[in-house]
């Protein structure tokens, strides 16, 4: 019913011709409000800034628990090496990032995520409501898709089921950075083999496909 009177409010809206039930007042602000791409886990597990801190960060226990809106919790680092001084990091941080490898590292943000908020993880579109607070995870950047070696299709398949179990909703192709799965805005460069075939591998895990950045 939401749906439908989304689209009839879209369609009517420039007539002025609303006659959807509820109002529509009511039903904007009943909507769900979801963030596809909140950093909270990076300054969590990367930089170290404690779930119930609502200074530094915009998400934190109190404004979570409280609000409607849904995140999806973005797991991500910058590609390696880290230099001390960027993305807020310090020289201790810098450190065990650049030792540990990208897979180990999304393993460890999830857990980190589970053990500070005590929260579940979904993967349950009807959890988007807001009916109660849960995770929805999704990893940003294919290039994290690596445990220290190149990965070939059986590593990639491997990964794919790991991060389903793991709760993972979604996989970026990219970040910022072109990787050898696909280019990013602005060149030309789309997908290459090895990408279609990272596309086909997450789709039959389950995983949906994000296009940010590409």
């Amino acid at each position: 019913m939401k749906r439908f009177c989304l689209i009839a409010l879209m369609a009517l809206a420039a007539a002025g011709a609303l006659a959807c039930e509820p109002d529509v007042e009511t039903f904007v602000r009943e909507l769900p409000v979801v963030d596809l791409h909140n950093d909270r886990s990076f300054f969590l597990t990367a930089r170290g800034i404690p779930w119930p801190d609502c200074r530094r960060t915009q998400v934190c226990r109190d404004r979570y628990a409280a609000g409607r809106q849904r995140y999806f919790f973005s797991l991500f680092r910058p590609p390696l090496p880290l230099a001390a001084g960027r993305f807020g990091l310090s020289r201790r941080q810098v450190g065990w990032l650049n030792e540990i490898s990208h897979f180990a590292y999304l393993k460890r943000a999830i857990a980190d995520l589970k053990r500070a908020t005590g929260l579940a993880v979904s993967r349950d579109p009807e959890d988007l409501s807001g009916a109660r607070n849960v995770l929805f995870l999704g990893v940003e950047g294919a290039f994290l898709l690596d445990r220290g070696q190149k990965p070939g299709p059986g590593e990639l398949e491997a990964m794919a089921r790991e991060l389903r179990g793991l709760g993972v909703s979604y996989v970026g192709l990219v970040w910022s950075n072109p990787n050898p799965y696909a280019g990013v805005a602005g060149e030309a460069a789309g997908l290459t083999p090895l990408g279609r075939r990272l596309v086909r591998i997450l789709i039959r895990n389950g995983l949906l496909v994000d296009l940010s950045h590409a």
